[in-house]
């Protein structure tokens, strides 16, 4: 019945392509419709300009002309159409982690994530408030997102245990160019964004761009007041420089400032009942919630890129710094731990939570590559440090009367500082015509402080302070074997590693015995082999990459909730777990009619299972989870999209798309006790394209299929209802 519904709903895209197809009487001149070729995508996995066909890597790119015809906007809209990787959602977009081939699972609000994420190369996470994802600034102006798939510990060594993301900003250029978008949708969302990009001469050019978002209603509504509690509000502007002093001398300077305003985490989650059986939240979208609680975000970017094309090779310098600060106000904490309306001794339950953090970071990676890539082999060596320094303020206020939740009224402090050292390296060669080896390998050493320091307000609260620094120094090698098959076709095989440092526990529970023990959990490290292949297939019109690894992580940091009357959850080093899968993933264009189809297709599954001996505490109980499933695995994962563009007189064109996309199987936590929900989301797409306008239709989630994202204590929290909107472009 499943694969029925899968089948019926590729069915439902094709029928929007064709009538698009149909719909069009107009006669394309030949000499017009260009050879039916894939345009040529280069990627960066290996800190060099490559043909993706060529790289022996698994990778997926979506391009600027991808996002103009599908309908991408967030982060989890990017994600689903890449095979192998899903959101792990909790409400706000800034509580969301990347989950790639199986990793990832274990997260917390100020854990590492399990994927590396990069802009333009550079490191960019780290903290909480959004920083183990992307924001709408990294999207913005995006000439491409480069997915990486597996560990790429040697050369995006920091948390590349499931793979790396590198988002590739435009850079500017020597034309006098611009765009203005204006955009207004469901739930009354008005979207605003414009770049121009300014050269003075052959040597120094400037990019200037800005979004501003507004939505003001929402489909989670708070029925003690009728307000929308998902409205946010964001905006951003950036400003990028790039000088060409010598020809052999290239600097760019990109400067960033964002600001969001959204629902804060216990809004947005649904709770059925309250702890005592009493019925709490009437339906899925509504929440009987005391407190509207907001979450506000400002950050502040710099990146400096330098080139150096020398006689030796392409020097690179490369430098970031980020500061942000993360407010998290007035959330309703008793609606989340069960005890809204409840009443003790004549007092009714009223907790609040805030929070607060100021973080900075600091990033630098320096590196020497070949520059003649003609020759039989290739070279690189390069050294990175990383340090970022996070203060976090969690206050939990208000009233109450039983002894558990008096014990909740406190104040959280900690502070985590990192300093990370690494040096890397890399070189391929030539065997044959055919064969070519590629060796890599990172050195990494991570130390981080930390302080901890609980005040209670009320007793029977525990005071407690920690004090606790770590020390990791870990070797990351990975090798690469391929085979040109032909002129257009590579076989490969590859073995590679990534590790995810340690850290540090701060939601710790306080009605636990040894408690000490659980505050620091210790590194996971993955190795992983994987043999792929990348070709043209059906003449040449489709390019395609199919990929089979298997992989062994050992120590991984799994969440738990350890206690049974105190909400809190923490990351302990559960044991070890091996995980399987593949991924397939093919997209060509070629001419139908009078104008030409784009199709892209994903497939991919995955699995895994604990070894011999792993075991967490949940519930105060500690749990074998030997043979259990790897938790975030998933049996099958589609994405399909279709195209279509063709003329219709005097150099207009129309494109209609339409995109599918699905996933079933799998637990949620890792003691397998929650099932993942499966969803099948289709979009679609509309557009009128003129020489220097286009106007958009679109939908999103247009069959309306509700999920369950995640469950976190018994809140669960769900995808966005079905949602329309049009757009308006124009550009010079």
């Amino acid at each position: 019945m499943k694969l029925h519904k899968e089948f019926g709903m590729l069915a439902i895209i094709g029928v929007v392509v064709t009538t698009g197809f149909w719909g069009s009487t107009a006669v394309f001149a030949a000499e017009e419709v260009a050879e039916p070729l894939l345009e040529e995508v280069i990627v960066s996995a290996r800190r060099r300009d490559e043909k993706l066909m060529d790289v022996p890597n698994a990778i997926t790119v979506i391009t600027e002309a991808d996002r103009d015809l599908l309908v991408l906007d967030g982060m989890a809209d990017y994600l689903r159409q890449i095979p192998g990787t899903t959101l792990v959602n909790a409400g706000p977009e800034y509580l969301s982690d990347i989950s790639m081939r199986g990793q990832g699972g274990g997260r917390l609000g100020f854990s590492e994530s399990a994927t590396g994420i990069y802009r333009n190369g550079s490191y960019i996470a780290g903290g909480g408030f959004g920083g183990r994802s992307l924001s709408r600034m990294d999207f913005f102006d995006m000439e491409s997102l480069q997915v990486y798939r597996g560990p790429q510990g040697a050369l995006y060594g920091r948390n590349a245990v499931g793979g790396a993301v590198n988002v590739v900003s435009k850079r500017p250029s020597d034309t006098l160019e611009g765009w203005a978008k204006l955009g207004y949708g469901s739930f009354e969302r008005t979207l605003l964004e414009a770049v121009i990009n300014i050269p003075a001469d052959d040597k120094f050019a400037v990019r200037f761009g800005g979004y501003y978002l507004d939505q003001n209603d929402g489909f989670i509504t708070n029925v003690n007041t009728g307000a929308a509690l998902d409205r946010n509000n964001q905006k951003g502007m950036r400003v990028a420089a790039e000088a060409r002093p010598t020809n052999s001398f290239t600097v760019n300077l990109t400067i960033e400032y964002r600001e969001s305003e959204a629902a804060g985490f216990s809004s947005l989650g649904f709770r059925a009942f309250r702890t005592d059986g009493v019925p709490l939240d009437p339906g899925k979208f509504e929440r009987d919630i005391s407190t509207d609680g907001r979450v506000e975000i400002k950050e502040s970017t710099v990146f400096l890129e330098m080139l150096w094309q020398t006689a030796i090779g392409d020097l690179h310098a490369d430098f970031n710094l980020k500061n942000r600060d993360g407010n998290r106000i007035a959330d309703d904490f008793d609606h989340f731990i069960g005890f809204q309306n409840r009443v003790f001794r004549g007092t009714a339950v009223d907790l609040l939570s805030d929070q607060a953090e100021d973080f900075s970071r600091f990033g630098g990676v320096i590196y020497l590559a070949s520059s003649n890539d003609n020759s039989n082999w290739n070279w690189l060596f390069g050294a990175e440090y990383q340090s970022f320094n996070d203060d976090v303020e969690t206050v939990i206020s208000g009233e109450g009367a039983i002894p558990p939740l008096n014990a909740l009224r406190r104040s959280d402090a900690f502070t985590e500082e990192l300093s990370s050292l690494a040096i890397f390296g890399s070189a391929d060669v030539d065997l044959t015509d055919r064969w070519n080896l590629a060796l890599e390998a990172r050195v990494q050493n991570d130390k981080k402080d930390f302080t901890f320091d609980r005040v209670p307000l009320s007793s029977p609260a525990r005071a407690f302070m920690v004090v606790d620094d770590k020390n990791w120094t870990k070797f990351t090698p990975g090798v690469t074997l391929s085979f040109d098959i032909s002129d257009d076709q590579l076989l490969y095989g590859r073995i590679a590693t990534g590790y995810r440092p340690g850290g540090f526990n701060v939601g710790i529970p306080t009605d636990i015995p040894d408690v000490g023990d659980l505050i620091a959990y210790s590194p996971e490290f993955i190795k992983s082999a994987e043999i792929g292949w990348k070709g043209p297939l059906f003449g040449r019109h489709f390019r395609t990459e199919l990929a089979i690894y298997y992989a062994t992580t050992d120590n991984v940091q799994a969440v738990t909730s350890p206690s049974v009357t105190t909400p809190g959850f923490i990351l302990q080093n559960a044991g070890d777990n091996n995980t399987w899968g593949f991924e397939f993933q093919t997209s060509g264009v070629f001419e139908v009619g009078p104008g030409k189809l784009r199709l892209t297709l994903g497939l991919s599954a995955n699995d895994g299972k604990w070894k011999d001996g792993a075991e967490v505490i949940a519930s105060r109980n500690l749990v074998d989870i030997s043979g259990f499933r790897v938790n975030r695995t998933r049996d099958f994962i589609t994405n399909l999209n279709l195209a279509y563009t063709f003329p219709v007189g005097g150099n207009r064109l129309v494109a209609v798309s339409g995109s599918y996309q699905s996933a079933r199987g799998g637990y949620e936590n890792v003691i397998n006790s929650r099932k993942l929900e499966g969803y099948r989301i289709f979009d679609a797409r509309i557009s009128l394209l003129g020489e220097q306008w286009k106007v958009s239709l679109f939908g999103k989630n247009l069959t309306d299929d509700i999920y369950r994202l995640q469950q976190v204590n018994l809140n669960d929290y769900f995808n966005q209802q079905r949602k329309y909107g049009v757009s308006v472009t124009y550009s010079f």
